[in-house]
This record gives structure tokens, C-alpha cells and sequence, in this order.
């Protein structure tokens, strides 16, 4: 795996979907050997070296500029070593460009994620795992610096680019956090209508992927239910909310309180339908 899956649960942006869940946009990371091989998908990413574990390991732990530190000397070394137009160097970049990102340097993050892309879709082509982290990531940072309209485009080239080859096989994990994410950027400019189908969607496949009540599928449940609640489908609403209620409620306890916030929207779009 050669961007930072574990990164996701440092970032904190601002939260899009509201109600009784949030769901932010998150960074995207290329799927492992084991993911690609179960979606049938055999185009493989490039190795990680002991720099990049090295900085994630900061990044983990808070130390951005440590972290930041050793994500320069992974392209210096991986450079050297590689070859300028390796595509283990391109991911080196990329990440270098994910570790200014995460330490708040989106100025220093943008060129890089746009050297990356570049080079990656030249070299391993649009559809590459590699090329669709860079390109996810550089839509992130597009929207946290005030242009949503490129962000949505960018989500939208790579969600094309992530439609499985043969019909029938399962949306990867990336796919999913795509859709999601598209849907988020919908949502918070005003579009409830456009995040809808996408969320959906995502339901769907996580439902055949991770299972109904694994939490990532539930809190997209949630967001579905608050996308049909904005668009006036207070029937959709509620159906989506009394499934999640009952996964909470199993898995949670009733009294937890992801519970209650869910049961208290339960009751609400009750007094509507």
C-alpha cells in the first residue's frame, strides 16, 4: 500500500453531511494486493518503503513537520535510487504532497499532487490505483481551498475511471469512498439532489462488500437518509433512518448515543410522512 490509509482518521475537515451523521470528504489510498485481487482488478501499487512507514508513523502520532521530514527524504532517496520517472518516485511525491496536506501546507501539497497526477497518468494510465489516490486527493484540497466546482469534477473523472471492467464485479473500497465523497461535495454545495443516487449507490456496494452493519455502511445510511430528508423524500428518509436506528440499536445498545440521535430523527420524519 503506497499512500496512507491510516491517515484517514487524522483528518479533520469540515463535516458536509448533517443530521443525525456527518460525513466527510477523506483522503484516498490505493486498495492492497489482497482487495485488488478479490475485485478482480490486477494492476498492482508500488511497494512502501521503511521512509514512508517512518512517516506515517509521525504523521500518526502529530509530528507533521517530522513527518513531513521524512516523506522529503523518501523522494530524494527514491529518486536516486529509482530513477526520476519510477512510478514508485511519483507515489513518493504524492505522498510528500499528502503529508504538506494533513500539516495544513496546502500551498506546498498542491504542486506536488498535480506533478504526481501528471506523471502517473502518463506512465500507469487513468485507471491505475496510484493515479486515482493522487487524483482523489488533489480534488480534496481543491475544495478545502474554496473551489468545489473543480473538486466535483475531479470526483466525477475518477469515479468514471473506478467502474469495474466486467459486469457484476463488486465496487472496490475506493470506488465506494469516491462516490461517498462526490456526494459530500454535492450535498455541502447545495445539491441534496445530485449527493442522493450516489449515496445510495454506495450503500449498495457496501452492503455486498462490508456487510449491512459494518459502521461505515450505516453512517452512509445515515447520510443517505439526510440527503432524502433535504430533498423532501421524507418516506425514503425514514426508511433509511429505521434501518440504521435498528443496526445502532443492535450493535450500540438503545441507549447509546447514536441511538437516540437516530431515534429522535425516527420520530420527527414520522410527523411528516
Amino acid at each position: 500500500m503506497n499512500l496512507l490509509l491510516s491517515l484517514i482518521t487524522l483528518v479533520t475537515l469540515l463535516c458536509l453531511l448533517t443530521c443525525t451523521t456527518s460525513q466527510p470528504p477523506t483522503p484516498s489510498v490505493p486498495p492492497t494486493s489482497q482487495e485488488q485481487e478479490e475485485a478482480g482488478n490486477q494492476e498492482e501499487s508500488t511497494p512502501t518503503s521503511d521512509l514512508h512507514l517512518a512517516g506515517a508513523a509521525y504523521s500518526l502520532a502529530g509530528d507533521h513537520k517530522a513527518a513531513v521530514a521524512a516523506f522529503t527524504e523518501n523522494v530524494l532517496t527514491t529518486t536516486l535510487s529509482k530513477g526520476a520517472d519510477h512510478p514508485e518516485t511519483h507515489v513518493a511525491v504524492s505522498n510528500l504532497g499528502l503529508a504538506h496536506d494533513l500539516a495544513g501546507e496546502p500551498e506546498k501539497a498542491l504542486p506536488l499532487y498535480k506533478q504526481a497526477l501528471e506523471a502517473q497518468t502518463n506512465l500507469l494510465g487513468s485507471t491505475h490505483p496510484d493515479t486515482i489516490a493522487t487524483l482523489n486527493n488533489l480534488a480534496l484540497l481543491l475544495f478545502s481551498t474554496g473551489e468545489p466546482q473543480a473538486a466535483i469534477e475531479l470526483y466525477e473523472d475518477s469515479l468514471e475511471a473506478q467502474k469495474p471492467e466486467h459486469e457484476g464485479l463488486p465496487p472496490t473500497e475506493m470506488a465506494l469512498e469516491t462516490a461517498c465523497n462526490l456526494a459530500a461535495l454535492h450535498y455541502s454545495n447545495g445539491d441534496a439532489a445530485a449527493a442522493l443516487p450516489l449515496l445510495l449507490a454506495a450503500v449498495e456496494g457496501k452492503d455486498a462488500t462490508i456487510g449491512a452493519t459494518h459502521p461505515s455502511t450505516v453512517q452512509t445510511v445515515l447520510a443517505a437518509a439526510a440527503a432524502a430528508a433535504a430533498v423532501e423524500n421524507y418516506g425514503g428518509a425514514l426508511d433509511l433512518y429505521e434501518r440504521a436506528w435498528e443496526v445502532q440499536k443492535e450493535m450500540l445498545g438503545e441507549g447509546s448515543g447514536e441511538a437516540r440521535e437516530t431515534g429522535e430523527a425516527v420520530e420527527e420524519l414520522k410527523k411528516r410522512v
